[in-house]
């Protein structure tokens, strides 16, 4: 038999679209779970929360606290649900994924979070928080990581490039908050 350049037999390929039709209408139920299942393994291991933007040498930018110029890392999550960051890690080394811990913080539905990379180490719910690491202009490894201490979310791997004052560098997105 004779096969059609997408691999079903060129007699019998109305047979499949005719069968097709004919499970849609018997079992919708069973079809709409299908397409649930397809769409929710197409977004397996896409994390909610990833690193979108950081700068590295801040130095007449964004203000902490302070009144400092501290380094900063952009967090945004892209999820329909809020995501509570409670044991999530921030770090610069590959080799200690889990340098700092960030504390039980909300981060809503399609919004933006800064955490200062300004080596202060402030953990402090509902305050600014404070990496206990800096940002090298040179380049380093960056990265968000999930609670198990090991699934990175976000990196910037292996380095992310040599940085510029008052320029930030990050990802491009397409988002409306």
């Amino acid at each position: 038999m004779a096969c059609a350049a997408g691999g079903l037999p060129s007699i019998g390929h109305r047979f499949w679209m005719y069968k097709a039709v004919m499970i849609l209408k018997r079992w919708p139920v069973l079809f709409l779970l299908f397409l649930t299942f397809l769409v929710l393994l197409a977004n397996v291991g896409r994390s909610q929360v990833i690193i979108t933007e950081f700068a590295a040498v801040n130095s007449n930018g964004l203000k902490d606290e302070d009144g400092a110029f501290s380094d900063w890392i952009e967090l945004f999550n892209q999820g329909t649900t809020n995501v509570n960051l409670d044991g999530w890690f921030l770090t610069d080394s590959s080799a200690s994924l889990t340098k700092w811990r960030i504390p039980a913080t909300n981060i809503g539905a399609n919004t933006f979070l800064i955490v200062f990379a300004s080596g202060k180490n402030r953990a402090t719910p509902g305050l600014p928080l404070h990496a206990n690491f800096g940002l090298s202009a040179s380049g380093e490894y960056l990265a968000l990581v999930k609670p198990d201490g090991v699934t990175v979310a976000s990196e910037f791997s292996p380095v992310f490039p040599e940085q510029f004052p008052n320029v930030s560098y990050g990802i491009g997105q397409n988002v409306q908050v």
